[in-house]
């Protein structure tokens, strides 16, 4: 199946962007092999005028550069690593240097002595985040979902019990914006799959 059919019938059955453009590339050694991950992510779409003409590619919706978050994260946890670069792009992602980018990443990577190298690449791939914006939705609205305890306890106290801070009552008789907060993240999560 070509690289347009198949991104369009994902986007189809998945309701959600599949065919990004990886812009920079991260290569790093691990277990004695050479391993590679995109730095960033541009949602994109393949249209032509007609079936001869060539393929072009487009941004799909903003054309928002998306750091690669979990990358970002792996970094943090294997090598106690964070990017500032990668992690705090500008507002308006679509008017970056990205050279300039990589550039500063390189530098990030030298200072701290890590064995990874960024190279200046760029591929179109097909890639099924069928979660990925409500994980985004849920790190830019994270203040306010910590506001609610249960949240709070999910996020910091995984794996232990929870002590309901209104003591034993009946759950249908708490007067939080727990409902409000669950019901925000329920029409968020089935916006997605839409």
């Amino acid at each position: 199946m070509g690289l347009k059919k198949k991104s369009l019938t994902l986007a189809e059955e998945t309701g959600n962007a599949n065919l990004y453009l990886s812009l920079g590339e991260l290569t790093y050694a691990k277990a004695g092999r050479t391993n590679k991950a995109p730095l960033f992510l541009v949602p994109v779409k393949l249209e032509r005028s007609s079936k001869m003409a060539p393929f072009k590619i487009k941004c799909d919706g903003e054309g928002e550069i998306i750091p690669n978050y979990c990358l970002s994260e792996w970094l943090k946890k294997e090598y106690g690593l964070t990017l500032a670069t990668l992690n705090e792009l500008p507002e308006d992602s679509r008017e970056i240097d990205i050279l300039q980018v990589f550039t500063a990443i390189s530098r990030e990577l030298v200072e701290t002595s890590a064995e990874m190298k960024v190279s200046q690449t760029a591929y179109l791939f097909i890639a099924n985040f069928s979660t990925f914006n409500m994980w985004k939705d849920m790190g830019e609205r994270w203040e306010k979902f910590m506001v609610s305890p249960v949240f709070t306890h999910i996020a910091t106290s995984s794996g232990r019990a929870f002590l309901d801070p209104n003591g034993d009552s009946d759950i249908s008789t708490l007067k939080t914006d727990e409902t409000e907060i669950f019901c925000q993240f329920l029409l968020m999560a089935h916006s997605y799959k839409q």
